[in-house]
């Protein structure tokens, strides 16, 4: 799934492989999720394509989010749920309206590191999102300004049982990944694209006699129902 992704964003199979590389690294960094480190990472990837951004801007503002996420105290449902409207926000070009809302609800510091990039105040910035004017460059500039401010405040946190556990998540899924990529590609991976293909062209040939089967089956019982009733009748006239 995660290279699936970053195919959407890389030209290259080299450079989907080192976006892959860059996504797995930031969320051992940041102790994030691998999927919600891929979702940032894609939308800003997409967002740097219309506003010119580098790859190293790409990499920096991922990283500035996953901290400020993580710094918020969000609960993981939360936490995704602000990420996939802040990815929303910045394919549009613009953070407003519901996308702005559960920025400034369920991810408080990443909306104030905004906010503080631009000078203004999370009342004012509301005020520009509603005016349209919180464009995805501003996202990206302010949350640049706030780098040496964020990574401070990240560096003072204690790794908590939950961010262990998330990045032990993360290891083994690119252990178990690494380590099944030669099957689903070898002999395994052939076989079974065999038998779904098998499955698929006989499906109604399938489906058919499963039918017919079950047809049989309820006659059959229901013979031997008869037959029990019969039994029974015979059991009480005696």
């Amino acid at each position: 799934l995660l290279e699936n992704r970053m195919k959407t964003i890389a030209t290259s199979a080299s450079a989907v492989e080192q976006s892959i590389r860059n996504v797995r690294d930031l969320s051992i960094e940041t102790r994030s999720a691998v999927g919600s480190t891929a979702e940032l990472f894609q939308k800003y990837s997409k967002a740097a394509q219309q506003i010119g951004a580098s790859s190293s801007d790409i990499l920096a503002v991922t990283r500035l989010t996953a901290q400020s996420i993580q710094l918020s105290g969000t609960a993981a449902e939360s936490a995704n749920a602000a990420i996939i409207q802040l990815g929303q926000g910045l394919s549009s070009g613009v953070l407003r309206g519901e996308e702005l809302n559960s920025v400034l609800e369920q991810a408080p510091r990443l909306a104030q590191a905004i906010a503080d990039g631009l000078g203004v105040g999370i009342g004012q910035l509301r005020s520009l999102g509603a005016q349209g004017q919180l464009t995805s460059q501003q996202v990206f500039s302010s949350l640049l300004s706030q780098a040496d401010q964020l990574n401070a405040e990240f560096e003072r946190t204690t790794l908590t049982m939950a961010n262990q556990i998330t990045n032990l998540k993360t290891a083994t899924s690119v252990f178990g990944s690494e380590a099944l990529k030669g099957l689903t590609t070898g002999a395994l991976g052939d076989l079974v694209g065999k038998l779904s293909s098998v499955i698929y062209v006989r499906s109604d040939t399938i489906q058919s006699e499963v039918s017919g089967f079950a047809s049989r089956l309820r006659l059959r019982v229901g013979e031997v129902v008869g037959v029990a009733g019969a039994v029974a009748n015979v059991c009480k006239a005696l």
